[in-house]
């Protein structure tokens, strides 16, 4: 998808008052593909707080950090059950309670779990639509605004992908607890035959490892 660069003064997810409007203007900004999100070039990953890298940080530590890059300008959250079987959602949780709703956007994952590899995935419709809803629950959010089917090269059936797990994450889209639809994974050619098959319009297509500051 293609951001288009934003050119007003301060994006929709400020809040006047607890946001640090300095930073705020300084922060570049872009609308996300054909989504209403405008998010900022500076993003938030979420697998660090899932304790899966050595500088995990302790409780206090993470909440400083997530709230001061929130303030700060960065108002796009990315998380996955799989990030630490469920413990960056968890986090998270705990570190949006502090925030004001209308100050970020989120996104979450379904189809992949867990790292131990012989139950990490299932692109099932009712494995995606259960765990989503745990996932809700740890976030302690009642919606995300993205829900990206994560690494979906695993399922090694892209019709399987665009025809019975897209369709599962429409019907959330439907019950109003997530906003867009979008597919994660790495190798370019595969998301052009899930997205080739599908009868479902994808929002977002995230292909990690791009726009970063390995990129800088």
């Amino acid at each position: 998808m293609t951001c288009a660069p934003f050119t007003g003064e301060l994006p929709p997810t400020y809040l006047e008052g607890w946001h640090k409007k300095r930073l705020i203007t300084k922060m570049k900004y872009s609308k996300l593909g054909d989504t209403d999100l405008i998010v900022s070039k500076v993003g938030f990953g979420g697998c660090v707080v899932g304790g899966v890298y050595p500088d995990k940080g302790d409780m206090d530590e993470i909440i400083e950090v997530v709230e001061t890059g929130i303030k700060s300008g960065i108002n796009f959250i990315d998380t996955s059950p799989f990030y630490g079987d469920g413990k960056s959602e968890e986090v998270l949780g705990t570190c949006l309670r502090r925030i004001p709703r209308h100050c970020y956007y989120i996104a979450t994952k379904v189809g992949r779990y867990s790292s131990d590899w012989t139950k990490a995935f299932d692109f099932t419709p009712g494995r995606v639509i259960t765990e989503f809803d745990n996932s809700l629950k740890r976030l302690q959010l009642s919606s995300v605004d993205i829900l990206h089917v994560h690494d979906f090269e695993y399922c090694q059936n892209p019709e399987y992908i665009a025809k019975t797990t897209l369709p599962a994450v429409l019907q959330i889209v439907q019950s109003g607890k997530a906003r867009y639809i979008g597919i994660t994974g790495y190798p370019l050619e595969e998301f052009v035959k899930v997205l080739d098959k599908t009868p479902i319009k994808v929002n977002a297509v995230l292909s990690y490892c791009r726009n970063t500051l390995i990129d800088c």
